[in-house]
């Protein structure tokens, strides 16, 4: 046999076997460790931003809700969270794992390396989620556009050079002691704001 053959019968059966373990019906065993251990964690770590509640508020992030298994499929901005089966295809895993530096969650501290585990081990049984009727969440996942992040870095803030501005203009020069000083001056003064008096010794240790 070919080593071309080989390698297409290889992929043929690495579709299939994906397929297979994203359509499969979770038994007991994988829901209750869903329940007990992926839930708690993703609401705990995830909710406050990628959930239908967030997006109620206006504080949806990157368009990505991690709150139901459709939410996942589908994706968000830089597309699908979630690949059935296989973690290293599974967007939501190199998350977890700061294996990018332009998309680290959670944002505010890396997961403990139990936690990674766990939706590690939830993603490669298949992501089991009660009550999914993975066919049609499936079906409905359109895929999106690659994110652009050429574009991301031109107009993001954070990677914009950084440049000398001149110090505002204020009254009462004597009270600056850093050019930060300036700034809040100037904002004060614009208010008809006088800044409060220096706090003494005995205030400044107890703060």
């Amino acid at each position: 046999m070919k080593v071309g053959s080989i390698v297409l019968i290889a992929n043929f059966f690495g579709v299939f076997l994906a397929v297979a373990v994203d359509t499969a019906t979770p038994n007991a065993e994988q829901l209750e460790f869903f329940e007990n251990k992926v839930r708690p964690l993703l609401a705990d770590k995830c909710y406050r931003c990628h959930s239908a509640k967030a997006e109620e508020k206006g504080k949806l992030k990157a368009g990505l809700l991690l709150d139901s298994r459709a939410g996942l499929l589908k994706g968000g901005d830089s597309g699908s969270a979630l690949t059935p089966g296989d973690p290293s295809k599974s967007f939501l895993i190199e998350a977890v794992n700061y294996r990018n530096e332009d998309m680290e969650m959670p944002p505010k501290g890396k997961l403990k390396v139990e936690q990674i585990k766990i939706l590690t081990d939830w993603v490669k049984m298949g992501a089991p989620w009660p009550g999914a009727d993975t066919t049609s969440a499936i079906a409905q996942a359109q895929p999106k556009e690659a994110y652009d992040w050429d574009r991301f870095r031109r107009e993001h803030w954070s990677f914009k050079p950084v440049v000398k501005s001149d110090l505002p203009p204020v009254e009462n020069r004597s009270w600056p002691r850093s050019p930060i000083d300036y700034y809040t001056l100037s904002k004060l003064e614009a208010k008809n704001l006088e800044p409060n008096a220096a706090a003494e010794k005995r205030i400044l240790i107890r703060r």
